[in-house]
């Protein structure tokens, strides 16, 4: 019997591809169908027993706090990891918090790309293997290289340079943002000799050069993951979840999968999604691929469509294929940023 996982999530990173939006909030405190994206990862770490998490904060770091406060799972407690001066990178953040992590298996996970993973039984593979780190994959694009190979286990006998020896080509994948680590990996952790590195280049790279075990998971065929690194893939990965139905199960609000009308009169084209006191008014239409965060009102006369709108913002104009944040908008169409 092993003791409780502990996690670490990463939320420091810049978002500069999401820019104007990520001047005035960092990414990982973006909502995701009114759900900030770091908080997703914190409830997924606690529906797999984690009660100690870690999270890291460089830009703006006081907006990651703001929103992940109020949503932090009972029985979880949080440590802020704040980072000062150069921002530290995915593995040297990792190293002053070894001593609470590295005595067991530890996460770290992305804390700014969305998962449809349940990470418990990702721990089981993990476990069942004795694997050194266990890191969730998908696979590459046909006719894309991806980073990682695995083989017909799913042994990762490739990491972006490193090869593991003696081992032949493998399948190509991707990795979508979530890492076990066992307590073998620590010393690769001590052994950059940084204070500021990435995890992927110079520890699992490291682990997989040295012939450790180290295993891919792909949870089954169809899952969905997104970085959300763009305001195309950020767009995209709302119209995925609403095309199937698949909207997370901590997005307090209403899914519509065809056409309806609210209590104001207003029009909802299927599908969409309405947050918790969202409204749409009389002689306005929502949808379709329309999400409107908790307490957002769309007015009389305006239609919205493509878009996602965030809590408490009202849409006096018409909207299609943008992102509208009350502080700034980006649209992916004609028109650009604003």
């Amino acid at each position: 019997m092993i003791a409780l996982p502990k996690g670490f999530v990463l939320a420091a990173g810049f978002g500069t591809r999401l820019r104007p939006l990520t001047l005035h909030r960092a990414k990982p405190a973006f909502p995701f169908f009114s759900v900030p994206i770091a908080s997703l990862a914190l409830d997924s770490l606690a529906g797999a027993g984690v009660r100690d998490v870690v999270v890291n904060l460089h830009y703006l770091g006081e907006t990651v706090v703001e929103a992940l406060s109020p949503r932090i799972p009972a029985g979880v407690e949080v440590f802020w990891s704040e980072e000062r001066g150069d921002i530290l990178g995915t593995g040297g953040a990792v190293l002053p918090w070894l001593d609470l992590l590295g005595f067991d298996h530890f996460f770290l996970v992305n804390g700014d790309t969305y998962r449809g993973l349940d990470p418990s039984p990702m721990l089981a593979f993990h476990l069942e293997r004795k694997s050194s780190a266990t890191l969730s994959l998908s696979p590459a694009p046909a006719g894309c290289e991806g980073p990682i190979e695995i083989d017909d286990e799913g042994r990762v006998v490739r990491f972006l340079s490193a090869r593991r020896p003696g081992s032949p080509c493998g399948k190509q994948m991707l990795f979508t943002g979530m890492h076990i680590f066992s307590p073998e990996a620590v010393p690769f952790f001590r052994a950059v000799g940084e204070n500021s590195f990435c995890v992927n280049r110079e520890v699992n790279a490291a682990m997989v050069g040295a012939g450790l075990d180290l295993f891919g998971y792909c949870p089954h065929e169809g899952y969905f993951w997104s970085d959300l690194g763009t305001p195309e893939s950020y767009l995209s990965a709302h119209f995925t979840l609403l095309e199937r139905g698949g909207i997370p199960k901590e997005a307090p609000g209403t899914f519509f999968a065809s056409d309806s009308e609210t209590k104001e009169g207003g029009k909802i084209a299927g599908p969409s999604w309405l947050g918790e006191g969202a409204v749409v008014e009389g002689g306005a239409q929502a949808g379709p691929f329309a999400v409107l965060g908790r307490d957002a009102r769309v007015r009389r006369g305006a239609r919205v469509s493509g878009s996602v709108v965030w809590d408490g913002v009202q849409v006096k104009e018409d909207l299609d294929l943008a992102i509208e944040a009350g502080f700034g908008r980006i649209i992916t169409g004609p028109g650009g940023a604003r």
